[in-house]
């Protein structure tokens, strides 16, 4: 499944663990916990926005824009960058750079690998959104946070923390056993890429978001008005 795919699956309330879009967890907080760990959180590991043309434009409300899923964050941080934009359009993350490439849209938001892949495609980069985000806020862009669902309980959703530090733990000290794992599901097959991408999105916030991290999520949710209604309250593990 893609992030948005996960997005509504999770929405179900149908998986008892399952990663979303940090934007989405608001929604979910009357059944789910949040997971201090797993998460994809940092400074400088947010979306870009690209283009085939290098120049950007001096109206950008006029431009056509595709993204990777509605209500996601990649969809929100650039709403919140660009709010005079509503020409958008949303698909598969990993077919973005071709569309864009092929100038079908004005530009692109790329997550994941396509942060390191773009110039191959001749695009020009004319946004880091999570730099804007930095910039703006002062706080770790939150992309996305693993869930467990509530009915199986707090000590259930404790040692599912437990295990994935455990498994971070063997891939910082163990780095070479992970590789053909990685390869097998990766998007992008290039071993620089791949490597790239882990220094990206694998750091200390994904050990424990800790109390900024907490203080992003709930900022976004803010921007995106997705508080949790109805008296619920986002619960982290």
């Amino acid at each position: 499944m893609d992030i948005s795919e996960l997005n509504e699956y999770a929405l179900t309330g149908e998986p008892d663990i399952v990663k979303v879009s940090a934007v989405r967890v608001g929604q979910l907080s009357d059944k789910y916990y949040i997971l201090n760990c797993g998460g994809a959180l940092g400074e400088d590991c947010g979306p870009i926005l690209v283009s085939a043309h290098e120049q950007k434009p001096q109206d950008f409300s006029l431009m056509k824009v595709v993204l990777p899923g509605k209500k996601t964050t990649a969809h929100i941080l650039f709403q919140d960058a660009y709010p005079a934009v509503h020409r958008l359009t949303y698909a598969l993350f990993s077919e973005i750079d071709s569309l864009v490439a092929a100038k079908k849209f004005d530009a692109g938001v790329l997550i994941h690998e396509g942060r390191f892949t773009y110039r191959k495609k001749k695009l020009h980069l004319w946004s880091d959104l999570g730099e804007l985000w930095v910039k703006k806020y002062e706080l770790p862009i939150p992309l996305g946070l693993i869930l467990v669902k509530k009915e199986l309980g707090v000590e259930f959703a404790r040692r599912v923390s437990d295990q994935i530090k455990q498994s971070i733990e063997v891939a910082r000290t163990h780095p070479v056993l992970l590789k053909e794992y990685i390869a097998l599901h990766a998007q992008e097959m290039d071993q620089e890429v791949i490597q790239n991408h882990i220094d990206l999105y694998v750091n200390e916030m994904s050990w424990d978001m800790g109390p900024r991290g907490r203080a992003a999520v709930e900022e976004l949710l803010r921007i995106a008005n997705e508080l949790p209604a109805g008296g619920n309250r986002l619960e982290f593990i």
